[in-house]
């Protein structure tokens, strides 16, 4: 009796589920990494611009706070700073509050804008600028001699020390000028101007790894700025109005790379926010 043939070897049927859906799960974490990457090397660049633009407006804080007092003390006294700051510094502060709120402006995607920022800050560096190539080096023409006397119904006043110090401040008009608005920027720069732009761009996520790094900038900045001073009064023999040249251009061209820093940490954040938008 014959064998019958045989049967043929069962062949499986190609697997079909599991290794495609990894299949599939590779290339995209292959097309992942680029946008990683991408986004890393992004939000490096928001720290670093964001890092140098406190260092540059703690420096030009320190540089300001150093000179406005020496300048003002001596032409008018340590009275005068007291007067000053009340009726000077304190009305200076409630007009520029009331002006960078009507500025303060925001895009389509809730970002700030990057105007507001340089409307403000310019005004602040354009003085700055003026006062050291112009205005100081020309104090002896700007400023009166002397004021003119008071009449005798009212020379009673003369002898109050409030009248005393506005006659001097009136004379002395470009330091009680420059010591309220440096005030005024000293505490703008960093207080306003930068935090309140490194609360827009920075999320809470990034800001857990971000602000502590930047205390760094803190103690750091007003060291150097205080060497600064030192080595621009050597370099100039203690010849005041160079050394208030060379202070002044510190400031305006710190104040001028931090708009410039604004600018890129600006389109930084937005970049980041198209390859990684936050929740």
């Amino acid at each position: 009796v014959p064998l019958p043939p045989p049967a043929p070897p069962a062949v499986e049927p190609p697997a079909t589920g599991p290794p495609a859906k990894e299949e599939r799960k590779g290339g995209a974490l292959a097309m992942q990494k680029p946008a990683r990457s991408e986004a890393d090397r992004v939000e490096r660049s928001l720290f670093v611009s964001l890092g140098m633009m406190l260092f540059c407006g703690l420096f030009s804080y320190q540089l300001l706070q150093m000179t406005k007092d020496t300048i003002l003390i001596d032409a008018c006294g340590a009275e005068a700073i007291t007067f000053v700051k009340v009726y000077g510094v304190l009305p200076a502060s409630m007009v520029f509050l009331s002006l960078h709120s009507r500025l303060e402006r925001t895009a389509l995607d809730g970002r700030p804008r990057s105007d507001t920022y340089v409307k403000t800050a310019v005004p602040f560096i354009a003085f700055f600028a003026l006062f050291g190539a112009v205005l100081y080096p020309l104090k002896d023409v700007l400023h009166p001699k002397r004021l003119p006397d008071l009449p005798d119904a009212m020379a009673f006043l003369s002898q109050s020390e409030s009248l005393r110090s506005v006659r001097l401040l009136a004379r002395h008009w470009t330091f009680a000028l420059f010591y309220v608005l440096s005030e005024l920027y000293g505490n703008v720069s960093v207080s306003i101007l930068f935090w309140q732009f490194a609360n827009q761009v920075v999320s809470m996520r990034q800001a857990r790894g971000l602000y502590p790094e930047l205390a760094r900038f803190t103690w750091i900045a007003p060291v150097l700025a205080g060497q600064a001073v030192v080595l621009a009064d050597r370099m100039f023999g203690g010849n005041f109005v160079n050394s208030m040249r060379a202070i002044t251009l510190l400031v305006v061209l710190a104040s001028s790379l931090m708009v410039y820093l604004h600018t890129v940490a600006l389109a930084a954040s937005r970049e980041l926010a198209r390859i990684r938008p936050e929740p």
